[in-house]
C-alpha cells in the first residue's frame, strides 16, 4: 500500500529544519524528491549561512530574463564586468524545478552577502569594489523571485541594499511595486530607511510602501526604522509621512518604530486606527511628542506592551496623554518600557497600581531625583504582580547610587523574581547591604553585567543574602573570579 502524496508531504513538512534527512528523502523517488525540493528550498540561505558558497546564486541566476533587468542596472553590472544582456538573458539549461518560486522566507542581507561571495569567485575585477554591483545583482534576483511566483511569508528588506531605497536613486519603487503583485500573504515587513545628504526634504509619500502594505491579506507586524546618513539634518528628514495601515486593521498586531525623527511627519491618526494592538514600541524616536496628539482619544483595549523611549533616552510626553494612554489600554497591559523622572513615575504608578494591577515587566530610567519618591512612596512595592524590573539611567547622567540603592531595595515589589540594572552603577558594600536588607522580594534573576567596580565581597555578599532564592546572577567577566565558576554566569557585555 502507497500513502497518498498529500499524507507525504505531511510527513516532510515536520522535517522541514533537518536538511540532511530531507535532501535523502529527494533521492529515494521521484514523487518523493517532488515534495522535498520545495521544502528544502523554502529558506536555502539560512541552510547555507554556516557554509556559504556561489552555487545559490549561480542556480538563481539561471532563472534571469531581459524583462527583470532594468536598463539601469544592466549598465552598473556591465560596469563592473558582468554582461547579461546576450549571455544570461537566456537559461542556461531547463530547469526541472522552478526554484525561485519556492522562497518563502528572505533577508536581503543574506542575498548581499551570498551576490558578493558569487561576484568575487566568478568575476575578475575591473574596477575597485563597491557595495553597487551586490545591490544591483540582489535587486534583480528579488525581481527574479517576484516574476517567478514567490509567495513570502517573510520579508526582511534594508533600503539600504537598494540604494536609498525610498529616495529613488535607482528606483526602489519598481521592487516594492512588483512584490505588492506577487506577495500577498508577508506576516512581517520590516522596512527601513537610510537617510542620505542627496535627499532634498521633499515631500514622501512613501506611496509603493503603501501598495505593499495595502496587498496583504494578514499582515501582523509592522516595524520601521530611519537610520542619519553622515549628518542628522533637517533637510533630509521624512516629510508629510502617512502611511495607510487601514487596510490591516483586522490583523495587524504589533507597529515599532526605531530611530524615527517625527519633525515633519504628520500626526500619527493612522495609528489609534489599528484597534486589535497588542505592541506599540518607539524606541530612540525624536520629537515624538509632536505627532502624538491624536492618542488622546486613543481606545487600545487589547495592547499588552508599550514602549516609549525617546532620542538617548529623553521623554517629552505630556502627563495627561500618557495618563490617558495607560488607563484606556484596559487591564490588558503586561510590559510598559518607559523613561520617567521623579513627577512622571508618580503619575504613571498610579495609573498602574489604578488601571494594570496585573503588569508583569516594567522598564524604567531613574535619575537622582527618584532618591525622594523611592524615599517617601515606595513606587513599585505595590505592583504584586510585578515579575520583572530593569532600571537604566538617563544617558550619560550621574547618580548617586550610594544613596539610592537602598532605596530601590525598599521599594521592590513582594513578589519580583527578576531584576536588572542596565546602569553603569558603582556602590559600595555598605550601600548593597542596606539594599539586601531592605529588599523582600525572592529574586531568582539578578543581572548586574553593566555595574561597575564591583569586588568579590560584593558577589560573596549578594550569594549569600539571596542564597534560598538565587538561580542565576549576571556579572561582566571583568569581575569574575574563579572561585565563582559554577555559581556565577560569566557575560562579557558588547555595545551593539
Amino acid at each position: 500500500m502507497q500513502l497518498p502524496e498529500d499524507c507525504i508531504e505531511e510527513i516532510l513538512e515536520y522535517l522541514e529544519d533537518d536538511i540532511i534527512t530531507l535532501h535523502s528523502c529527494s533521492l529515494v523517488s521521484r514523487t518523493l524528491c517532488k515534495i522535498a525540493i520545495p521544502i528544502l528550498w523554502r529558506q536555502p540561505f539560512r541552510y547555507k549561512r554556516h557554509n556559504p558558497s556561489s552555487a545559490l546564486i549561480e542556480t538563481y541566476w539561471n532563472f534571469l530574463k531581459k524583462e527583470y533587468v532594468t536598463s539601469e542596472d544592466k549598465m552598473i553590472l556591465s560596469d563592473f564586468g558582468i554582461e547579461i544582456s546576450q549571455q544570461q538573458l537566456k537559461q542556461k539549461k531547463e530547469e526541472i524545478f522552478n526554484y525561485p518560486s519556492f522562497i518563502k522566507r528572505l533577508n536581503s542581507r543574506d542575498l548581499y552577502d551570498f551576490s558578493l561571495i558569487w561576484f568575487i569567485s566568478s568575476k575578475t575585477l575591473v574596477k575597485p569594489l563597491t557595495p553597487e554591483p551586490m545591490i544591483t545583482i540582489a535587486r534583480c534576483l528579488f525581481n527574479t523571485f517576484i516574476a517567478r511566483g514567490a509567495k513570502f511569508e517573510y520579508l526582511f528588506w534594508e533600503t539600504e541594499l537598494i540604494v536609498f531605497g525610498c529616495f529613488v536613486k535607482y528606483g526602489h519603487e519598481q521592487t516594492f511595486n512588483n512584490a505588492a503583485i506577487a506577495c500577498h500573504e508577508i506576516d512581517t515587513l520590516i522596512i527601513g530607511i537610510r537617510m542620505n545628504e542627496n535627499y532634498s526634504g521633499k515631500e514622501e509619500k512613501l506611496e509603493s510602501l503603501n501598495k505593499l502594505i495595502n496587498a496583504q491579506n494578514k499582515l501582523r507586524e509592522f516595524i520601521f526604522a530611519e537610520y542619519p546618513g553622515c549628518t542628522w539634518d533637517t533637510l533630509t528628514r521624512l516629510r508629510e509621512v502617512d502611511i495607510s495601515l487601514d487596510s490591516q486593521i483586522d490583523t495587524l498586531t504589533s507597529i515599532e518604530f526605531n530611530n524615527v525623527d517625527f519633525s515633519f511627519w504628520k500626526p500619527l491618526e493612522f495609528v489609534i486606527r489599528l484597534i486589535n494592538l497588542e505592541n506599540l514600541i518607539f524606541k530612540n524616536c525624536r520629537n515624538l511628542e509632536i505627532v502624538l496628539e491624536p492618542f488622546k482619544f486613543s481606545s487600545f483595549k487589547k495592547l499588552k506592551k508599550l514602549v516609549m523611549i525617546g532620542y538617548e533616552g529623553s521623554n517629552n510626553i505630556p502627563l495627561e496623554l500618557l495618563n490617558n494612554l495607560i488607563g484606556q489600554t484596559s487591564e490588558t497591559l503586561n510590559h510598559l518600557s518607559i523613561v520617567m523622572n521623579s513627577e512622571l513615575t508618580r503619575v504613571v504608578t498610579s495609573a498602574i497600581q489604578k488601571y494594570h494591577p496585573e503588569l508583569i515587566e516594567l522598564f524604567i530610567k531613574l535619575d537622582q531625583s527618584h532618591f525622594f519618591i523611592l524615599h517617601k512612596t515606595r513606587p513599585f512595592y505595590n505592583l504584586i504582580k510585578l515579575k520583572k524590573l530593569v532600571i537604566s539611567s538617563l544617558g550619560n547622567l550621574k547618580v548617586m547610587t550610594d544613596e539610592l540603592l537602598p532605596q530601590l531595595g525598599r521599594s521592590l515589589p513582594p513578589n519580583l523574581l527578576h531584576l536588572e540594572i542596565q546602569a553603569p552603577w558603582k556602590f559600595s558594600i555598605k550601600s548593597l547591604k542596606k539594599f539586601l536588607d531592605n529588599n523582600q522580594a525572592p529574586i531568582k534573576i539578578f543581572d548586574i553585567r553593566h555595574c561597575k567596580d564591583l569586588q568579590d565581597e560584593h558577589i560573596i555578599l549578594i550569594l549569600n543574602r539571596l542564597k534560598n532564592t538565587l538561580e542565576k546572577l549576571i556579572i561582566s567577566d571583568e569581575c569574575m573570579n574563579p572561585q565563582f565558576y559554577g555559581r556565577v554566569d560569566s557575560l562579557r557585555y558588547r555595545w551593539e
